[in-house]
């Protein structure tokens, strides 16, 4: 099967994201670290630390939100509250040649390795495969491992067997973990990729979702946040 997709240089769209912010009157911090949040009904107060100069600062709100994706549990420890939220999973992908496997679109297929769904995507002179989807720990080194980089070329190969991809064609691989919801007895695969959002006290978590729609999840939250001051 074919199919359309879009593609995002994620870095330039989070600073596209706080420099709108910063232009609509919001201090943006950098490298900066909440070592502590205590949580009360008129409001919240965060113990900072510049992770630069080392140098520690206390700041008071009316409400915290804690966003920090596959880092939610550690952050709502700080806050006192209990974990559980997220059940990070690992998807790798990997950069071949082009001329070693070539696609005039974006294709998905079933693995011939364990049937799940992949899909390979045209690049400039390269092609993507993708991805994997198992459990990881965000304290786990988040980057590609051996095993995941034969089961992709596997995988290519079982569709493609005359391409005959080895690990010397691998030009690049990257890796990057899904904040997704905890839910028990289920597989990585059909986790489901849907937001939460919790209040308790002055501090609200959301967590979950998807990049796509990050929009349409801050509008959520902020609507709420708004609504309760």
């Amino acid at each position: 099967g074919s199919y359309l997709d879009g593609a995002t240089d994620d870095a330039r769209l989070t600073l596209a994201v706080v420099l709108t912010a910063r232009a609509r009157g919001t201090m943006a911090f950098s490298r900066v670290e909440a070592l502590a949040i205590e949580n009360g009904r008129g409001g919240a107060e965060v113990l900072l630390r510049d992770r630069q100069s080392g140098e520690e600062r206390a700041v008071a709100a009316r409400a915290v939100i804690l966003a920090g994706g596959p880092f939610t549990d550690g952050l709502r420890a700080r806050a006192g509250l209990a974990q559980g939220w997220i059940r990070p999973t690992r998807g790798t992908h990997i950069l071949v040649p082009r001329t070693r496997l070539p696609t005039d679109g974006a294709v998905i297929f079933p693995s011939p390795v364990d049937g799940r769904v992949m899909f390979l995507i045209p690049w400039p002179r390269y092609t993507i495969i993708g991805t994997t989807d198992l459990d990881a720990t965000p304290e786990a080194p988040i980057q590609a491992t051996q095993r995941e980089v034969r089961y992709l070329l596997d995988s290519a190969n079982g569709l493609v067997p005359h391409a005959g991809l080895g690990e010397d064609d691998v030009v690049s691989s990257w890796a990057g973990l899904r904040p997704l919801l905890s839910a028990s007895g289920d597989s990585p695969s059909v986790r489901s990729r849907e937001e939460r959002v919790e209040r308790e006290g002055s501090v609200y978590t959301i967590a979950g979702g998807k990049l796509t729609g990050f929009r349409s999840m801050a509008e959520r939250l902020g609507a709420r946040v708004a609504h309760d001051l």
